[in-house]
């Protein structure tokens, strides 16, 4: 809980029953003690601003925090129920009864994540641990993967459950579409990246070496389970990758959000999540399979994914997608879709959060290559989702091959 120092001593009384705070001037002590214990209180994942309400009302904002919240898709093609809470990851198998997700279930993860979270999963489900990496992404994987889950007994009646980032509940999530023609699966999403964009919406995918997600279905996991608790175990280069879709979704359709990023200093807390959640939720119930307005989502993503392939996977996706936004953005300018300064606005709050805007390591020609295989372009035409202004993107844009080989060589450039 937290309140100006005008407040504190003004409900603490001038008594001298505060050891602390005793001496002639408590204000001035009070200040001192915040600022000695302000890194402790900023590792915390929330708080609730307490000055402008009563106890009733820092009650109830405290109360909305532990009760988390519930989002949800509500479309024939896509039904989820997002369920964000601190201390999911502990309540899951109960939440999955709550909802007859039972039968036979098997539970995916990684090496990473079952080592920094496996003691806080359900220790009587069947466990399938997988190495960590985008490199797994592969048939050959999905081939693998399909024959454990037989031997762990799931059936079509039964529940896979994916537990970590991008990578398992892509993997998971196609094979779960694939075996036995379909099964049930759940997201329980443990990076922020996945949390506020991956989960949402059905897109399940594998790569191909010719390109990033070149196979896939859309296939809704029938829950997702978010818990931001579980975000401080990530390395730190993997929760700054996960702002790169915040940013995203802020410049999609929510400035408040882009400007609560540009003033902060860290993100994760729960209505911090929930925020970037809802803008992906709104678009995917107006366009579930991506048939108009969901192709915004795609921003920063055409030419972000040339760049992760080109890297070798050694950008992580949301460093690629930061360059690609960027890029796009310039891009947009350039052909007089946005007006001046969108493309900086993006590049600056991006690099506050500590993620790149350049890479002098790749080589415009085999970016342009890598794009001509991007399943968004449509027949030979290449279309791009474009910034026009931050809240407002534009899709099915084509863009002149001139001005975009310029944006491939500035990015190249560093």
């Amino acid at each position: 809980l937290e309140a100006e120092v005008a407040d504190l001593v003004r409900r603490l009384g001038r008594d001298g029953a505060r050891p602390l705070l005793g001496g002639a001037d408590p204000e001035r002590a009070l200040e001192e003690l915040l600022h000695a214990r302000r890194s402790h209180y900023e590792s915390f994942p929330s708080s609730v601003e307490t000055s402008a309400k009563s106890v009733e009302q820092a009650a109830a904002a405290a109360e909305r925090l532990v009760s988390g919240e519930v989002l949800h898709v509500d479309r024939p093609e896509c039904r989820q129920t997002i369920e964000l809470r601190y201390g999911a990851l502990e309540d899951l198998q109960d939440m999955l009864r709550e909802r007859s997700l039972t039968g036979p279930l098997v539970l995916l993860t990684d090496e990473n994540v079952n080592r920094a979270l496996g003691s806080r999963l359900p220790q009587s489900i069947p466990t399938i641990v997988i190495p960590p990496g985008e490199g797994l992404k592969t048939l050959a994987s999905v081939e693998l993967l399909c024959g454990e889950l037989a031997s762990a007994g799931l059936d079509r009646g039964g529940t896979l459950i994916a537990v970590g980032g991008g990578v398992v509940g892509d993997l998971g999530g196609f094979c779960a579409s694939v075996f036995m023609r379909g099964v049930r699966w759940v997201a329980v999403p443990t990076t922020v990246l996945a949390m506020v964009d991956a989960s949402v919406g059905g897109k399940t995918a594998v790569n191909l070496p010719a390109g990033k997600n070149l196979v896939g279905r859309f296939h809704p996991p029938a829950l997702v389970v978010s818990d931001p608790l579980a975000l401080a175990t990530l390395p730190e280069r993997e929760r700054r990758s996960g702002i790169a879709e915040v940013v995203k979704h802020a410049v999609i359709s929510d400035p408040s959000l882009l400007a609560r990023l540009e003033s902060a200093s860290s993100f994760g807390s729960l209505p911090d999540i929930a925020a970037a959640v809802s803008v992906k939720v709104k678009i995917v119930a107006c366009d579930p399979l991506e048939e108009n307005v969901r192709a915004t989502l795609n921003f920063g993503h055409t030419i972000g994914h040339a760049l992760e392939a080109a890297s070798l996977y050694a950008l992580t996706h949301g460093e690629a997608v930061a360059i690609g936004m960027v890029a796009e953005a310039r891009l947009a300018e350039r052909i007089g879709v946005a007006r001046a300064g969108v493309a900086d606005r993006i590049r600056e709050v991006l690099a506050r959060h500590g993620l790149p805007t350049a890479y002098a390591g790749a080589a415009p020609g085999s970016l342009r290559a890598l794009i001509s295989v991007d399943k968004k372009k449509a027949g030979s035409a290449l279309r791009f989702a474009l910034p026009a202004d931050i809240g407002r993107v534009l899709h099915g844009i084509v863009v002149d091959e001139a001005l975009l080989a310029e944006t491939l060589a500035e990015i190249a450039s560093g």
